[in-house]
């Protein structure tokens, strides 16, 4: 079988592992010549650096939430409102860019279990805002595993996606012999900015300290 072949049946396979199929797709960028499509599949398998844009479904929807105590009572858990949410802050308070290679992603996925954040500065800015006869005790963000599932899915089409294209240039192109070019590198480049990239976020956020919520 091809290594295109290879990697389509893997994508379309129902116990697809997307960290193996994107090896797969490291060796086809290697026998392509294109560092540009290997250096997205670095970025997926490795995580993705904090300089660097983040493709656009790294961008995942999070809900926030703090909990709030007095002497008399306790809110364990109330979500925080868009609007007490200095406004600098809220074009990216509902959204977080996931940084972490895919297996994190994955991870969520098979744990059937959302991501829970937190978020130690908030506390401080939600101080007399949402119950001002209450401390706030802590806050944290959730990002729902369907997030994940479709980033997941994100990866996956690409890659199928370019895997098709570059079949329809040339059958052939993952048997490439090194140092050969089976496919025009112009046209690989086109493909890999349209299939691959499409349209890159361009706010930085970090992604660290996720755990794991049943929630």
């Amino acid at each position: 079988m091809s290594l295109l072949r290879d990697i389509q049946d893997a994508l379309a396979s129902e116990a697809c592992d997307v960290a193996v199929v994107l090896r797969k797709c490291k060796i086809l960028a290697a026998r392509l010549g294109s560092d540009e499509f290997g250096a997205w599949v670095s970025d997926e398998l490795d995580g993705y650096p904090d300089a660097k844009p983040v493709p656009e479904y790294r961008r995942l929807t999070i809900q926030h939430y703090a909990s709030f105590v007095n002497v008399a009572w306790t809110v364990p858990q109330a979500a925080v409102p868009l609007q007490i949410v200095p406004e600098k802050y809220r074009e990216t308070f509902n959204m977080h860019e996931f940084r972490d290679g895919i297996a994190k992603a994955s991870s969520f996925v098979v744990a059937h279990k959302s991501a829970m954040i937190q978020k130690p500065n908030l506390v401080f800015a939600l101080q007399g805002k949402m119950y001002p006869d209450m401390n706030c005790q802590s806050a944290w963000g959730v990002i729902a595993v369907v997030e994940f599932e479709q980033l997941v899915s994100g990866v996956n089409n690409r890659m199928l996606d370019f895997s098709l294209k570059i079949e329809a240039e040339n059958p052939a192109a993952g048997e490439a012999p090194p140092g050969s070019r089976p496919v025009a590198p112009e046209r690989v480049h086109t493909l890999v900015q349209t299939v691959i990239y499409g349209n890159v976020g361009n706010v930085s956020q970090n992604s660290h300290g996720f755990t794991q919520s049943s929630k």
